[in-house]
């Protein structure tokens, strides 16, 4: 088989959350890319796809946790291409198996500043129970006039 096929069967197996199947058939990809590369002049790990950088991250994470080791594949994919949301996404489930919420969070915050419609970043972010930020963000959300401004918002669209 070749880099590309691993690839692709190593994201089969991530979409069906089998985390050490796919970090086999991503590793073994990541092997095949470095050996393609091996004779040209530009560095051997910048042959290795960003998406196949990524997707390693979050599987080394899941299957081995290996959290470190996972956020470190995912930066490299996003300093490779910092605009692909799908990147941010990886790296805020990395954080979630760790669990620092607060980075998972602001890396799923970034993968919508990429693109504000990732159905998964906005599913995790439900799931999370994540709650728009208040009104008057420089006050604590308990705060009489966010709770006030609030519902006045909510009545004004109940109408």
């Amino acid at each position: 088989m070749t880099a590309e096929e691993y690839r692709q069967l190593g994201f089969a197996y991530m979409k069906e959350k089998n985390w050490h199947a796919a970090l086999t058939a991503l590793r073994e990809s990541e092997k095949r890319f470095l050996q393609e590369s091996a004779g040209s002049e530009e560095r051997p790990d910048a042959s290795v796809p960003p998406q196949l950088l990524s997707a390693l991250g979050l599987c080394i994470a899941m299957a081995e946790n290996k959290i470190q080791d996972g956020v470190q594949y995912c930066q490299r994919a996003i300093n490779s291409e910092a605009f692909e949301a799908q990147f941010y996404y990886h790296l805020g489930m990395v954080y979630l198996k760790a669990p620092n919420k607060r980075k998972a969070l602001s890396s799923f915050y970034n993968g919508l500043k990429m693109n504000p419609n990732h159905p998964r970043i906005r599913k995790k972010l439900y799931e999370m129970g994540v709650r728009k930020l208040p009104l008057l963000s420089f006050l604590p959300r308990n705060h009489f006039l966010n709770k006030f401004f609030g519902q006045l918002l909510v009545r004004g669209n109940g109408k």
